[in-house]
């Protein structure tokens, strides 16, 4: 990826986290306000869920300007991974989180109260998912062109909170009628096993890439097929590949005719490495040339 396609996929990351933290600062109050109002567990979820998002959008960001930097003498292969950090990080204050809300909804099972200004937080709840809705679509929009992994997980728990933030709209009509104040706490039960699954998703994308797991099956599949192409690679091996963050590596032996001269041998493996980069995008590409 040339350095003024990094530039440019840097500055949209930033804008579209930017616009996320705004709406969502605007959400904690709103929110703040209708929990108040309600006295709902599952109002408070959605509260948690919006106060979190403010503080991992703004731990998104900072990642995101930290992997931007160039690499240099104590990290030569970038620093991409701050960005599979940050995403244990995220997952961990999710989880919590979701813990927190299964507490709370224990005691509320305990102590079951009617919703009152259930009308108020409906409105509230709408007004957000609108909001929510504009986040999704502008980080959809940049997270196909920047292939940030940063933006795609704030993308999955924005995700995450619009079907929260629909679910709460029917807690809190049916936890408004007296016979029904058991789905308040109820429907936060759900939201929190909604939440912890989110987490763990986030989580395991995360530990996978610091544990330099292989990319998947069908990338390697398409690296071979390139190397099969070329008449001149007699065979291959020691074919390693894995992520750090967005950016992806790629390491192989390629074994050539001793015929040919060096630079013969060069320009295959230079040509190689050019079409596995436009296959990968953001990727950087080592071949070692072997003769067979």
């Amino acid at each position: 990826m040339s350095k003024k396609k990094q530039s440019h996929n840097y500055q949209l990351n930033c804008k579209a986290l930017i616009f996320s933290i705004l709406v969502s600062i605007f959400l904690v109050l709103l929110k703040a306000y209708g929990w108040f109002a309600t006295d709902s567990v599952s109002f408070l979820s959605s509260l948690l869920d919006s106060s979190l998002d403010v503080l991992i959008s703004v731990l998104n960001i900072l990642a995101v300007i930290y992997a931007a930097r160039p690499a240099d003498r104590d990290h030569k292969f970038g620093h991409n991974s701050i960005e599979d950090i940050v995403g244990l990080v995220q997952a961990s204050f999710i989880a919590a989180s979701g813990l927190f809300l299964f507490y709370e909804a224990a005691s509320r099972f305990n102590n079951p109260q009617i919703i009152q200004e259930a009308e108020i937080g409906i409105k509230i709840i709408l007004l957000s998912m609108l909001a929510t809705l504009a986040i999704i679509i502008i980080q959809t929009i940049i997270a196909k062109k920047t292939k940030s992994l940063i933006l795609k997980a704030d993308l999955l728990h924005y995700s995450t909170d619009f079907v929260v933030n629909g679910s709460i709209i029917v807690s809190l009509y049916f936890a408004s009628k007296t016979d029904y104040a058991f789905s308040d706490p109820l429907m936060a039960c759900f939201i929190g096993c909604y939440i912890l699954s989110a987490a763990f998703k986030i989580g395991f994308r995360a530990f996978d890439n610091l544990m330099d797991k292989e990319l998947p099956l069908v990338f390697t599949e398409k690296i071979i097929k390139l190397i099969e192409e070329e008449k001149n690679i007699i065979d291959y091996h020691k074919l390693k590949t894995r992520r750090s963050g967005s950016k992806k590596f790629v390491q192989l032996h390629i074994e050539m005719s001793a015929n040919l001269n060096l630079k013969e041998a060069h320009d295959v493996a230079d040509n190689l490495e050019k079409k596995i980069e436009a296959l990968a995008d953001n990727a950087e590409v080592i071949i070692h040339i072997d003769p067979a």
